[in-house]
């Protein structure tokens, strides 16, 4: 029996990981977490709370996309479901947002080729918040630079139509 690959996507503290965890537990089967702080490089961190090194953050963020989605591949061969928190696909917007020039080239070329490469997940559930249900969690604590309201606007506010 080959199960089905889910995604959870929506924007900043909507919910994907406690969802896709929730429901990783209650099936019983795997289930990907976007990232945490512990296991994010401090320089990705570093460029997130400042708004630096786009196009490194792009790909390490791609990259454990595409890592995670190619293993639920391999997982789904013998587990009903397998979860994800984002996919390999939600980087998409956020080259969309980054500054003309050539990490924007190199990363929609990138982008071009998983569209070609890369199945979509056999499942997406997008979640929706409104912007109080984020403020909510961003104030529950959490990531240390998902805290601020530059963040806010700029993963929120900017990309809440894209996603």
């Amino acid at each position: 029996m080959v199960g089905k690959i889910v995604s959870i996507v929506g924007t900043i503290r909507s919910g994907k990981s406690f969802l896709t965890q929730k429901l990783a537990d209650h099936y019983g089967v795997p289930g990907f977490i976007e990232g945490e702080e512990d296991d994010i490089p401090s320089e990705i961190i570093e460029g997130i709370e400042k708004n630096l090194r786009t196009l490194q953050r792009l790909v390490f963020f791609r990259n454990r996309f595409i890592k995670q989605h190619l293993e639920a591949i391999d997982l789904v061969q013998t587990n009903r479901f397998v979860f994800i928190d984002t996919a390999w696909m939600t980087c998409i917007p956020y080259i969309e947002q980054s500054p003309p020039g050539l990490d924007r080239t190199i990363m929609e070329d990138l982008a071009a080729l998983d569209r070609k490469l890369l199945p979509w997940p056999d499942r997406i559930i997008h979640l929706k918040a409104d912007e109080r249900t984020v403020r909510e969690h961003q104030a529950s604590g959490g990531r240390s630079w998902d805290g601020g309201e530059e963040y806010f606007d700029r993963q929120y506010v900017k990309m809440r139509p894209l996603l």
